[in-house]
């Protein structure tokens, strides 16, 4: 089993900085990264993904409320699976939390993944709250072949309970280079 770092705050080259990770203030969020899995591969050096790999996709910062989690497809999957399973959690809690057995080799562009515990329009699992800083994974669950591309956008409706800013104060921002 292999644990392949492309969340937020990794060096992986498809990496888009956390799309709604900057100047955070205690607010309702969406964090998302779209994770590219022929460049899960490459950060995996080189080995093909499998089942039980995990994937880190978001960056969840200390005091967060996490709402609703999951993924879109953008890409169809490519590869030789004809049976992959992933799952969305968070790895040493639940690691299928918000999703459980989505049919990615099944899934269409556009399918997003139903909340997982979902009884009688109910969702059990959540919300879920982040005392310390954590990641949101995707798992690879099942997968009776090879998975050799494709895209997903991994996503997290959170609240943010502690003042968060990634980046400095208003004066480095260009409305105030324009004014």
């Amino acid at each position: 089993m292999a644990t392949i770092s492309m969340s937020t705050n990794s060096a992986s080259t498809s990496n888009n900085g956390g799309t709604g990770n900057k100047q955070l203030r205690g607010s309702l969020v969406t964090l998302q990264n779209d994770i590219d899995l022929a460049d899960a591969i490459l950060q995996n050096g080189g080995t093909a993904l499998a089942a039980n790999d995990i994937i880190e996709a978001i960056a969840v910062p200390a005091n967060t409320m996490i709402l609703y989690a999951g993924f879109k497809v953008v890409t169809a999957m490519t590869g030789t699976t004809t049976d992959s399973a992933l799952h969305v959690g968070i790895t040493g809690t639940d690691v299928d939390l918000f999703a459980a057995s989505f049919d990615l080799d099944g899934a269409s562009v556009g399918d997003i993944t139903p909340p997982a515990g979902l009884s009688s329009g109910v969702v059990a699992n959540v919300p879920a709250f982040t005392a310390s800083a954590d990641t949101i994974d995707v798992e690879i669950h099942a997968s009776s072949g090879t998975i050799t591309g494709g895209i997903i956008r991994v996503f997290a409706v959170c609240v943010l309970m502690d003042e968060v800013s990634q980046s400095g104060s208003a004066n480095e921002v260009d409305r105030d280079l324009l004014a």
